[in-house]
């Protein structure tokens, strides 16, 4: 690959019609595209601002057809990303704008409803019309035992924090980062439909007395999923199962893949060779995309044995 393709801290990746597109926090632009199955570099674009094609927050890619979003929780803009091949630059188009407080993620489910995932005083998940207004609201975020009940939703969403996507088709997945739990949704109607649940494990945290939205969570406590893939057929679960005490940041840096159908059911585990920090699964030829550190971040393709 060319030599001039540097990442500094990869967020997500997302493949789509034979573009690879990754979310950078620490580098001049946000995204980089990549063209498969050749791995030729197009460049880096998004640059940070306040402008045209300019972003402040940007760490989430979604697809919905052939069309990719992203969303800016700073400007509360979700946008396409659309790759130009014959002009070599990757171009941005403003979808919609909402003046939602909180909220941490935005992306389309069909032509007129979207998912927004956030810090809410009610809900996981709200499903918003494009005009921004909420027509449903899915469940409070979970809770251990009574205790844990009575408090705040949005203290819960500080420690039940997770990575959610969406398969294109009308659902979604929401995968907890401190903790081992799957939700999946299907959107039915005017309603987010909760299909499935599974709690293997609960975050052990404490809150922070008169810090406001926060939480402390235990250093020797395993660390949940760190990113999200959702397919057509499954969705896929980078999991870590390592914790703060042991291995410190290391922990960040998963060698695990689980793969569910859309029940929510075990379908497969892959245990990768080399741990990836973020990753993508490309479907059409077969591999999955991850950010493994060797030692700098570095781009590694796996095969998908299914």
């Amino acid at each position: 690959m060319n030599g001039e393709f540097m990442i500094g801290s990869p967020l997500e990746m997302k493949c789509l019609d034979d573009n690879l597109i990754i979310v950078d926090a620490r580098s001049d632009a946000f995204f980089h595209w990549v063209r498969l199955p050749d791995f030729r570099y197009m460049g880096s674009f998004g640059q940070h601002g306040q402008g045209p094609g300019e972003w402040l927050k940007v760490k989430t890619l979604h697809a919905l057809g052939n069309t990719l979003y992203s969303y800016d929780s700073y400007k509360s803009e979700l946008f396409q990303v659309i790759p130009d091949e014959k002009l070599g630059i990757l171009s941005f188009r403003t979808s919609d704008i909402f003046q939602k407080s909180l909220t941490m993620d935005v992306f389309p489910l069909n032509a007129n409803m979207l998912c927004a995932y956030g810090c809410f005083e009610k809900g996981m998940l709200h499903l918003i019309d494009t005009l921004g207004t909420v027509q449903h609201i899915s469940r409070d975020f979970p809770a251990r035992d009574e205790a844990e009940s009575r408090l705040s939703n949005q203290i819960k969403f500080m420690a039940y924090q997770g990575c959610v996507d969406t398969d294109g088709n009308g659902h979604v997945v929401y995968l907890t980062l401190n903790s081992k739990q799957r939700y999946v949704y299907e959107l039915k109607n005017d309603s987010l439909v909760e299909i499935a649940s599974f709690q293997e494990s609960f975050p052990q945290y404490t809150p922070d007395e008169g810090a406001g939205l926060s939480v402390s969570h235990k250093a020797s406590s395993p660390l949940g999923y760190q990113d999200i893939a959702a397919g057509k057929k499954y969705f896929y679960g980078l999991y870590s199962g390592q914790n703060f005490k042991d291995v410190g940041l290391k922990a960040f840096e998963c060698s695990v893949i689980y793969v569910y159908d859309w029940l929510g059911k075990l379908v497969m585990r892959y245990d990768l060779d080399v741990p990836v920090s973020c990753f993508c699964v490309d479907e059409k030829h077969k591999v999955f995309y991850g950010i493994a550190n060797l030692p700098d971040p570095t781009l590694v393709k796996f095969s998908v044995v299914q």
